[in-house]
């Protein structure tokens, strides 16, 4: 993710939006990082999905 980082930087980029569902471990991984929660969208209604896919953020 820093390499990742680095290189949306380097091309301008200020920050980056990520997303995971809420049941998954991903989003514990991004908040350690330094990303925030931003949002979050419930998906039962149009897919299987039965977990909020959650969307967080990073300033660089």
């Amino acid at each position: 993710m820093a390499y990742f980082e680095k290189m949306l930087s380097g091309k301008g980029y200020r920050c980056a939006l990520v997303s995971t569902r809420k049941d998954e471990d991903g989003q514990h991984f991004f908040r350690k990082i330094g990303y925030r929660d931003c949002g979050a969208l419930d998906m039962s209604g149009f897919t299987r999905q039965c977990a909020e896919e959650i969307f967080l953020f990073k300033t660089f």
